[in-house]
């Protein structure tokens, strides 16, 4: 299970990727409702929300399940399946489980939108990669631009110090 803070510094790291890998792109590149199966090369689970989809030519698109996938996981295999030659935001896919008499399809599982993303995005995704580093940068505010304080504003003073 996927704890809450996690969940949504995934969001907020997979939206971050999503705008520097669209900006390094120079398209504004919007999300996909659908990706041609010939194009896709192959997919990488990385947690029971997420699947990116490695696509030939090097594109990445990163797809947000609708709600968690029960049974998804690295490593565990699924299917799906598609009458237009394309997967689509309104189609399933299906976590197969080995039950002893071969695979079975378990879970139904909506898909998203196919998010671009990148392979770095994917290795900080999964853990495999630390953040680069931040650059921090001090700015100088004028005088003239800050607001008065305010009474309630200002600290309280002790009442006593101690010798």
């Amino acid at each position: 299970m996927i704890r809450p803070t996690r969940f949504l510094l995934l969001v907020l790291l997979s939206q971050l990727l999503y705008a520097t890998a669209s900006a390094q792109r120079g398209d504004g590149s919007d999300p996909e409702r659908c990706v041609r199966l010939t194009r896709v090369d192959r997919t990488e689970i990385i947690d029971e929300h997420n699947i990116a989809f490695h696509m030939r030519g090097g594109d990445v698109y990163i797809n947000r399940l609708t709600r968690t996938c029960r049974g998804l996981r690295q490593n565990r295999p699924f299917t799906y399946s598609s009458t237009n030659g394309q997967l689509c935001s309104s189609d399933f896919i299906y976590v197969l489980e080995d039950f002893g008499a071969g695979l079975t399809r378990s879970s139904a599982c909506n898909l998203g939108m196919f998010m671009p993303s990148s392979v770095d995005a994917i290795a900080l995704l999964n853990g495999e990669e630390e953040p680069g580093e931040v650059t921090v940068t001090d700015i100088e505010i004028e005088q003239d631009e800050l607001e008065p304080a305010t009474e309630s504003d200002s600290a309280p003073e002790s009442e006593s110090e101690s010798e």
